[in-house]
């Protein structure tokens, strides 16, 4: 069982890693104005956390990242449901009810509401065979890269 101050840590370490991608470190957790701990306590808590297999540790002078089982932790435990508006639950109940004739349908219908639901961009790519199965989706977070041949 994790203390409270264990449960703070984590979620603020998941939820900075996520916004920035990049190793989370004891002292910029105790800059935020909700964690009231010292970077040497959270530094131990952190240690703590990662013997627990919550977070790991990417390099010796590195921050800590989140571990599978960190991040499913948070989704189960920490993470609070967002409540759908009138206008998402319209296009999610389109998008399950409607009779879209092809995959590529669904998936441009899918990428325009999650698109909508989110404010970012969302862009979907897979190959153009009726036979493939959906092995997986993605949701990344990150800035955008010049790819070198149209974006400079």
């Amino acid at each position: 069982m994790l203390t409270e101050r264990q449960l703070l840590i984590l979620h603020a370490i998941v939820d900075d890693y996520v916004r920035s991608a990049e190793p989370v470190g004891s002292r910029s957790i105790s800059k935020r104005n909700d964690i009231p701990y010292s970077p040497a306590t959270i530094r131990n808590e952190m240690a703590d956390l990662e013997e627990l297999g919550f977070l790991e540790k990417p390099h010796s002078s590195a921050g800590r990242v989140p571990s599978q089982h960190g991040y499913r932790y948070y989704v189960d435990h920490l993470l609070s449901p967002h409540r759908l508006t009138v206008a998402e639950r319209a296009g999610l109940s389109r998008l399950t009810s409607a009779s879209l004739e092809a995959m590529e349908e669904v998936f441009q219908e899918s990428a325009r509401i999650l698109s909508e639901m989110t404010s970012y961009v969302s862009v979907v790519l897979g190959p153009e065979s009726l036979n493939e199965k959906l092995k997986n989706i993605q949701i990344i977070n990150g800035q955008p890269k010049s790819c070198g041949y149209c974006c400079k």
